[in-house]
C-alpha cells in the first residue's frame, strides 16, 4: 500500500574530512503510497515510523515536493537554505530538483 526509506547518508564532515565523531546524515524519502490507499493518513504514518527508526542525535533531512510541506511539517520538519544542507545532501538535492517539474525543497527535521 506504502513505502519509504530513511537513507544514512554517513556523518557530518562538510570540512572534507571523515569524521566518524560527527552526527549521522539520514535522508527520509520516497514516501509513496497507492492511489487508491490516499487520503487515509497512511503517508504520514510511514513518515512517523521512519522517524522512529532514526538515531536521537542524527540529522534528519527531506526533499519533498513544496505541495507536499505540510505532511513533513506537520512531522517538524522546516524549510533549509541549500547552503544548509550537508554536503553529501547538496548533489542530491540538485539532481533531485533538475529531474522534477515540481518544485523540490530542502527541509531538515527541528
Amino acid at each position: 500500500v506504502g513505502l519509504g526509506r530513511l537513507i544514512d547518508l554517513g556523518p557530518r564532515a562538510d570540512d572534507g574530512s571523515d569524521d566518524e565523531g560527527g552526527a549521522r546524515v539520514l535522508e527520509l524519502g520516497g514516501i509513496w503510497v497507492a492511489e487508491s490507499a490516499r487520503r487515509q493518513g497512511i503517508a504520514g504514518r510511514l513518515v512517523a515510523g521512519l522517524l522512529d527508526l532514526a538515531p536521537p542525535d542524527a540529522e534528519v533531512w527531506c526533499l519533498p515536493f513544496e505541495d507536499l510541506l505540510p505532511l513533513y511539517a506537520a512531522h517538524g520538519f522546516l524549510v533549509e537554505p541549500v547552503e544548509a544542507a550537508p554536503a553529501a545532501l547538496e548533489p542530491r538535492y540538485r539532481g533531485c530538483a533538475s529531474a522534477h517539474e515540481r518544485r523540490v525543497v530542502l527541509t531538515r527535521l527541528a
